[in-house]
Formats: structure tokens, sequence, C-alpha cells
């Protein structure tokens, strides 16, 4: 670039620093960080995120929280992006009370805290078995005018489904039908999966049987889940009437035509 005397600039270098620590090549970074100092570039909240965000992906979380506190050190306050990468870190690596801790941090300080933090915080309670704190979090999402999305929807019912709860996964099910937010067959695939993985195959059954009425049509993985199913309960004629099915309603044609 030099050569035809075109000089990187900050975001040149931030480009830089983000595919670098996406690579994992944290080292390589640092010594991009170190060459915009030399060269009189001041790195930004940009720079620091690509960092906070590199170490994460490593699990690094000592590290990338180094990071966070020289941001402050420096004058530059973490934005709610900053926040939200330190608090997915700690969710991914079990350490929920130092996301609480950041949690609590951000609403001290006047930030928002959006559907991204709520749902990666439900996320987090459920991988710790802290289904009470889960649903508690749920729930205050809503006080707080923060309306959860497809994605929050997701993790909740996952985190239910894991530990058992399909009777709340149901009810979280009928509510959506009922708000402005209806269940896709994404919602359903996890409901009939967990089912499936706890042994619950005539409660999957029916749901699936459900999912026709709602006017939602099943995706190739809502048959691989209930093929499965079919299969773990020794039901050879049954996996083969739900094909037929699948032939019935044009489902292979449906998706031939989509994948051209």
């Amino acid at each position: 670039m030099e050569i035809k005397n075109l000089k990187p600039n900050v975001v040149t270098f931030n480009i830089l620093v983000d595919g670098l620590c996406k690579e994992g090549k944290i080292s390589e970074a640092l010594s991009v960080v170190e060459t915009m100092a030399h060269r009189g570039l001041q790195p930004n909240f940009i720079t620091y995120n690509a960092l906070i965000n590199g170490y994460r992906l490593r699990n690094e979380m000592d590290e990338a929280r180094k990071v966070f506190d020289s941001k402050v050190v420096l004058g530059c306050e973490p934005s709610i992006f900053s926040y939200n990468i330190m608090i997915k870190g700690y969710c991914k690596t079990n350490r929920i009370d130092e996301a609480l801790i950041l949690f609590h941090e951000m609403a001290q300080k006047g930030r928002v805290l959006n559907t991204v933090t709520y749902t990666t915080l439900v996320g987090g309670m459920f991988q710790v078995r802290r289904l009470s704190d889960a649903q508690e979090l749920f729930e205050d999402m809503h006080s707080c005018g923060q309306v959860p999305n497809s994605v929050t929807y997701s993790v909740f019912l996952d985190g239910l489904c894991k530990h058992g709860h399909f009777d709340v996964a149901l009810e979280l099910i009928q509510a959506m039908q009922t708000s402005e937010l209806e269940p896709y067959i994404v919602h359903y695939n996890i409901l009939l999966d967990g089912m499936i993985e706890a042994g619950c195959f005539e409660a999957a059954r029916e749901l699936f049987s459900q999912i026709f009425v709602t006017g939602l049509k099943p995706g190739l993985q809502t048959y691989n889940i209930m093929f499965k199913g079919i299969c773990n309960e020794g039901l050879p004629e049954k996996a083969y009437d739900l094909f037929r099915k699948m032939e019935e309603d044009d489902f292979f044609q449906i998706t031939s035509l989509t994948i051209i």
C-alpha cells in the first residue's frame, strides 16, 4: 500500500486486527496494535472489542477482562457491545456470577440491557442449571420493555427441554401463538427433539400432528427428528408410513425446487 503512497488508517488496522483475532492469532493482532501506536494512530473501541472477542473465542476470559478494563483506564468507555462480548464469554465458560456482575454494572451505568444481553444470560443460566434464575431473567425482559425475539425463545425452549420441563415448554409455545411473535418450525423442532431425546415419543408424535393444524410445514430437520424417534422405538413400519406421508405432501418435490 505504502509503495503506492497509500497509508493504512485506523479502519484498515481494525479490519486486520479483527480478522487475526477471529483466526485465533492474538499475538499477531497485538503486534498490529503496537504498529498502530508507533504510527501515531490511536486504537479505538472497535480495536479493543476485536481483541476482547478474540480472547473470548479462545476462552481466555481473564485476558479479555484485562483488555476490557484497559479501555476504561484509557478513557474509552465500554459499549453495550463490549459488555455483551464479555457476558457471552463468561457464560460460555460457566463463570455466570462474573457475567451477572457485568449485567448489573451495565444497569448501574445506565446502559440499555438489550435482547442480546438477556438472551445470552438466559442461556448461561440454563447451562449451569439455574432454571429459576433463567425464568426470572426472561420475565425481567418484559418488565424492562425488551421484547424476546425468535432466538430468545429458541434458547429458552432449548433450556427447558434439556432439563425435562416439557409442560412449561408447551405452555411457552402456546403463549407464543397468542403473541405477536408466533412460533416458527424451528421452535417446534427444539421441543420435538427434546421429547425424543427424553424418550417421550408419544408426546412428540402428538405435537408433530399439531404442527399441521397450525398451518406450519415441517422441514427436513423436523422429519429427521421424527425418524430418529420412530427408530428408537423400534417401529420400522411407522418410519415407512412417515416416508409415504412426505411423498403425499410433495415434500421431496418442494425440497428439490427450493434447492434449485
